[in-house]
């Protein structure tokens, strides 16, 4: 199997201009936004309809899902802080409908769809930054769809693991460990890894008895990640 390559973590290049939360968070009130609380379990439908809004996150972490025909809610990516979900629609991108679910609690900046594309047309780097927020989605969606073509239900799984360890804000401070503060449960991390929940349950367990993770709660503890990976464990 072919590796899939992986950006090293770093500052990358620098920015000059602010980003979408930035400019929202400074001063709201020229944008319109309002600022909403989310707690862990919240679902919010984003369609074509006139009054579904955009969202912005502030804070914490939520899942973005697509309704398939068949009843199922295919997992596309994470909605992580400084990125927005519902522009699409906003912008007559055509049908669509998105299941935004919240894994960790936070909050987040809503717009209706006049406002986002009254601030974006007013407001260059507004629009730039909103460019920005989406371009970072799309590349992790179309990772996942790289890392979907494997054939190996094992790296698909250790795939999804390094991948919540690396989201911003879980890694542990000083240099420990990576790790994940909320683990989603077993049945929404096969969601994501494209796999069943036995097989999920499973292979943690095993990485539990080599030591490779560790969980104690709902927080779980990465202690070798050499070791995930088509050659680790």
């Amino acid at each position: 199997m072919l590796p899939i390559h992986r950006p090293e973590p770093g500052p990358g290049p620098a920015r000059s201009r602010p980003s979408l939360l930035a400019l929202i968070a400074a001063d709201p009130r020229a944008a319109g936004a309002r600022h909403s609380p989310l707690a862990v379990g919240d679902r919010l439908t984003i369609d074509d309809g006139a009054q579904a809004p955009v969202m912005l996150l502030a804070s914490g972490r939520a899942a973005i899902a697509m309704p398939t025909a068949g009843g199922v809610d295919v997992f596309l990516t994470d909605l992580l802080p400084g990125e927005i979900v519902g522009e699409g629609a906003a912008l007559d991108a055509g049908p669509t409908t998105s299941i935004v679910t919240v894994e960790s609690a936070g909050s987040a900046w809503v717009l209706t769809r006049a406002q986002f594309r009254r601030r974006a047309m007013d407001c260059p780097d507004f629009a730039l930054a909103a460019m920005d927020a989406m371009c970072r989605r799309l590349e992790r969606i179309s990772l996942r769809l790289a890392e979907a073509s494997t054939p190996s239900t094992r790296d698909r799984i250790h795939a999804e693991l390094l991948r919540l360890a690396d989201a911003p804000g879980r890694d542990a401070p000083g240099g420990d460990a990576p790790v994940v503060k909320c683990m989603v449960t077993h049945q929404a991390f096969a969601a994501r890894a494209g796999t069943q929940r036995e097989a999920v349950t499973k292979e943690l367990s095993r990485l539990r008895r080599l030591g490779v993770i560790e969980l104690s709660g709902r927080t779980l503890s990465i202690r070798n990640p050499d070791r995930l990976g088509p050659r680790g464990a």
